[in-house]
């Protein structure tokens, strides 16, 4: 995971884990993402 602060710093470590763990999630638990339909995109830049 990268989380260079030239890049986006944090953005940058939210970003990879989200886009590791959303697809997966919404899978597996597909309520839950869309409960925070809102909030994940948010943090995906």
């Amino acid at each position: 995971m990268n989380a260079h602060r030239r890049l986006r710093g944090p953005y940058t470590a939210a970003g990879t884990i989200l886009r590791a763990v959303v697809p997966q999630a919404l899978e597996r638990f597909p309520d839950l993402v869309a409960a925070h339909v809102i909030e994940i995109p948010q943090r995906l830049p």
